[in-house]
């Protein structure tokens, strides 16, 4: 599949849903706790999994490693030219809580947050950088994995692939992204929406 033709059919996709008014179908956007928001309600967050989503298959598709790596260019292209065009910020963005570990002792904490809609994953990573006695820290001490939570921050910005992606292959980056965050808030989903 050409370069065009990967990114007119994430155009359209984009274009086909927007147009629906709908957001949540078989396998589509997630709930996110009580305050019943679904990732469709965040335009820029929305936009990242629509035009990430046309690249696995095209890259599952494709006929030999050649086309395949063409494919991870496109995709870093269209990641490049995203960042460009809508900047690092992340502002209450829709997710679940997937992971959260320290070093020993505790000292230092990571967590990880994933967001799914259209049936596409994508996960934001913080990178074991969030120091005891922080903000953070003292926000993410309470949560459960699994608990839906609202949260902000920036993307890392990376010269290639506009955000800094931390998979170790390419499938894994087109499959499942995994970018690298600098969360500033993460708060759980029923106490975003009662604005606490």
């Amino acid at each position: 599949m050409s370069k065009a033709a990967i990114l007119a059919g994430a155009a359209m996709l984009a274009a086909a849903v927007a147009s629906s008014g709908c957001c949540c179908r078989s396998g589509g956007g997630i709930q996110t706790g009580q305050s019943g928001r679904s990732v469709s309600e965040v335009p820029m967050q929305n936009k990242l999994h629509e035009g990430l989503r046309p690249f696995p298959e095209a890259y599952r598709n494709a006929s030999n490693e050649i086309k395949k790596s063409e494919i991870f260019r496109n995709a870093n292209e269209w990641r490049a030219a995203f960042a460009k065009q809508n900047g690092l910020g992340i502002v209450s963005w829709q997710g679940v809580i997937t992971d959260i570990s320290t070093t020993q002792g505790g000292g230092l904490a990571a967590v990880s947050v994933k967001s799914e809609f259209l049936g596409f994953r994508i996960f934001f990573r913080s990178g074991m950088r969030i120091e005891k006695g922080s903000g953070l820290y003292a926000m993410i001490e309470p949560l459960r994995e699994g608990a839906a939570v609202v949260f902000s921050g920036k993307f890392v910005p990376d010269d290639v692939k506009g955000y800094k992606e931390i998979s170790l292959t390419e499938r894994g980056s087109l499959d499942e992204p995994e970018f690298l965050v600098d969360f500033t808030e993460i708060k759980p989903a029923s106490a975003a929406a009662a604005g606490k």
